[in-house]
């Protein structure tokens, strides 16, 4: 397990162990009992095909995640990194498509703070097919 702190590498690093050398490791090897230190600042997206697009079903959500911590707005952090991203179902199509890790690091300039923003979304499948997307992401409010 890796002796990093930041999330994305964290996860990169246990993702990568998990996968051995195959392209991607399957929904079932992700332990939440072997990521104590994240755990709580991670998802995991079940992939729906669909016939136009795929479409996702949320499986897991960390406490951190799960609506429990509000900003001084009130507003849930899940809901200010929906708003902040283009769009999530266009990140996790990406990860579906390439089959590779995406990893995202951004500030949201705030009026009275700034809001750092970190994320990892990695695939996960059996065979050639992705099936999930095993996410972390975690955010940071510094005061201006």
């Amino acid at each position: 397990m890796s002796s990093k702190q930041r999330i994305v590498d964290v996860l990169l690093d246990y993702w990568n162990e998990k996968r051995g050398d195959r392209a991607f490791p399957a929904p079932n090897e992700i332990k939440g009992s072997e990521l104590s230190s994240v755990w709580d600042s991670c998802f995991i997206m079940e992939v729906i095909p669909q016939v136009r697009q795929n479409g996702y079903r949320l499986v897991y959500t960390g406490r951190r995640l799960s609506g429990d911590y509000e900003n001084d707005q009130g507003t849930f952090i899940k809901n200010i990194v929906i708003g902040f991203l283009d769009s999530a179902k266009d990140k996790y199509e990406i990860v579906v498509d390439t089959k590779e890790p995406l990893i995202e690091e951004d500030v949201v300039i705030k009026p009275d703070h700034d809001l750092k923003f970190r994320q990892i979304l990695l695939p996960l499948g059996e065979g050639e097919d992705v099936t999930a997307i095993f996410g972390g992401m975690r955010l940071r409010k510094d005061d201006n």
